[in-house]
């Protein structure tokens, strides 16, 4: 009879866990977000993927990304902006199409920084080229406006810089 209760207990704990969406506070939402995030990639829905990424974040990546291709946002929202300019420079190409479609992921755990700065660990593995590739990949989620969301922090240093430099090696004014 214990062990009947002990395996009942351990199921509703896992259907727990595994019910978590990026709406529920804690560890188990910020590791929601990242696998809803890794499956919509891996499906090849980038504009959903990018949906789940920081508003505030995902404005700045667009702009940042339109002044590196030298192109204008109409009226799509910043994912769909984005996605386009991934899609039209190398969405179509067969490697990452094929890349795209082997994606797998595992959560291996979280670094909880604040209650709403989580870093999720994870190992990704993908087939580019014909050869394995990935390694042990690390998601910052932040807890902002009632859900977790996927932070581009350290993405948009980057490419901050590389638009600092686009701007330099062409002697244009820094926009901003």
């Amino acid at each position: 009879m214990r062990g009947l209760l002990l395996g009942v207990l351990v199921c509703l704990v896992s259907t727990f866990a595994s019910a978590q969406t990026p709406e529920s506070p804690g560890p188990a939402g910020a590791e929601a977000a990242v696998r809803a995030y890794v499956e919509a990639f891996a499906a090849g829905e980038l504009s959903r993927a990018l949906a789940l990424a920081h508003p505030d974040e995902t404005e700045e990546f667009a702009s940042l990304l339109g002044s590196l291709f030298g192109r204008e946002r109409a009226s799509e929202s910043a994912p769909k902006f984005i996605a386009d300019i991934i899609e039209s420079t190398i969405g179509s190409e067969p490697v990452m199409a094929d890349a795209f479609d082997s994606i797998e992921s595992a959560i291996l755990g979280s670094v909880v920084e604040t209650d709403s700065l989580v870093h999720v660990v994870g190992r990704a593995s993908f087939t580019l080229m014909g050869g394995a590739a990935g390694g042990v990949e690390v998601t910052t989620v932040r807890w902002d406006r009632d859900r977790w969301w996927i932070s581009f922090g350290s993405e948009l240093g980057s490419l901050r810089a590389a638009v600092g430099a686009q701007r330099d090696a062409v002697g244009a004014p820094d926009g901003g």
